[in-house]
């Protein structure tokens, strides 16, 4: 019975890790594509000066985006403000997704802590059993001498009566 205890805590564990492992590279998946968003929107910022509100033109690394300098203020404006709603937008992703990795972190320790407590217990409930069997060995021998005695006791008693 301990065995299949030890199995079935062993095949619980592997379940919550191959969950959590499923979780946190969807986390990291997800992390991955909020940066690369933020990246993205980083180098549209390096277009345009924010204070004076004019197209910036590109400098000779940043030749991987290409921006019209017929931009309306009106379609400049909006552009920024889409950008500014994206940006804030990812950063709350990004804290959503950091909480969720400190929570599977705390989860994780939570597991471990709990795996080791059932250990514990199963080593526990493994000692009880033993000294369950062994009790109840000292009690079928302790019957066993106190029949002899009941025995002994009665011959001597049949064999004193005779002898009056």
């Amino acid at each position: 019975m301990i065995e299949n205890t030890n199995e079935n805590t062993r095949q619980h564990q592997q379940n919550v890790l191959l969950l959590l492992e499923e979780k946190l590279s969807t986390c990291i998946k997800r992390l991955e594509k909020l940066e690369a968003h933020k990246a993205a929107s980083i180098q549209v910022k390096k277009y345009f000066d924010l204070e004076n509100l004019k197209l910036v033109s590109p400098r000779k690394e940043d030749t991987s985006l290409e921006v019209s300098s017929s931009l309306s203020s009106e379609e400049y404006l909006l552009y920024k403000q889409e950008n500014e709603n994206l940006l804030e937008e990812l950063n709350n992703k990004r804290d959503t997704v950091l909480v969720i990795v400190e929570s599977l972190h705390e989860l994780s320790e939570m597991q471990n802590t709990l795996c080791r407590h059932i250990y514990e217990q199963t080593e526990q409930l493994e000692h009880v059993d033993q000294n369950t069997v062994e009790a109840t060995e000292s009690i079928i021998e302790g019957n066993k001498q106190l029949a002899e005695a009941v025995e002994s006791v009665f011959y001597f008693w049949t064999g004193m009566v005779k002898n009056l």
